[in-house]
């Protein structure tokens, strides 16, 4: 889309498929998903990280700076950051695994970056060893409260094209499946012991229906945060 100045993307991991969404970044934190979509092999992930994008505005294509793939399932978190070893490069463009953390687990960091050890497994976050990581390959702890009620005040409250906002294309109106997906989760809100609304976890509206791509919105936001160090302004 026009005005972008950098791309990322995020790779939700189920188990025979990948949901992807790429999203163009403009300043104002103001987000332009422009593909989303369904892919099932490595092949299929790596084809849609190198691939160039052409720009609206006519300057050169450009590709995702950063991208993350979801390796919270532990049944495929060694084959994510296997896929992630072979695809990131030490000064970027980036791909690296990411990680939802539980609500309240993370105060006000909105993320956290671990280094991943030679052996595959990730450096605790309180752990002081730094010897035999792959250099230039992290993996993002995602403070998920803080993108569930991004995502939640984007879809409900913000305007297109405004500050912090979302703003999909015309060619995925008619996308019924990403809209149900989208608006599939809210907060499940009690009251503390003070008398004021506490956040307790975020579920779904319909357990029929899946939340793949809240998901991967949510990720592709947070790589714009690790990308730029949430300095913004910059752009």
């Amino acid at each position: 889309p026009k005005g972008c100045s950098f791309i990322t993307a995020a790779f939700d991991v189920q188990l025979h498929h990948y949901v992807y969404a790429f999203v163009g970044w403009r300043g104002g934190q103001r987000g332009y998903p422009f593909s989303v979509g369904v892919c099932h092999t490595e092949a299929e992930v790596e084809e849609l990280f190198l691939r160039q994008w052409e720009c609206a505005d006519g300057l050169p294509p450009m590709r995702a700076q950063m991208a993350f793939a979801d390796a919270r399932d532990g049944n495929r978190q060694e084959e994510i950051i296997n896929l992630a070893r072979s695809l990131n490069s030490v000064s970027g463009p980036f791909f690296w695994p990411c990680l939802g953390a539980r609500s309240g687990d993370m105060g006000p960091k909105t993320f956290r970056r671990s280094e991943i050890q030679g052996d595959g497994s990730i450096v605790g976050v309180r752990s002081k060893a730094v010897a035999n990581v792959f250099r230039g390959l992290y993996a993002i702890q995602v403070n998920t409260n803080h993108y569930q009620q991004w995502i939640h005040n984007c879809l409900l409250y913000r305007e297109a094209h405004s500050t912090n906002s979302v703003t999909f294309p015309a060619a995925l109106r008619e996308d019924q499946d990403l809209f149900e997906q989208l608006i599939n989760e809210q907060p499940d809100r009690a009251v503390d012991n003070t008398g004021h609304d506490d956040l307790v976890k975020w579920v779904a509206v319909n357990p029929a229906i899946r939340w793949d791509f809240r998901d991967v919105m949510r990720y592709a936001r947070c790589a714009a945060d690790v990308y730029l160090n949430h300095a913004w302004a910059r752009i």
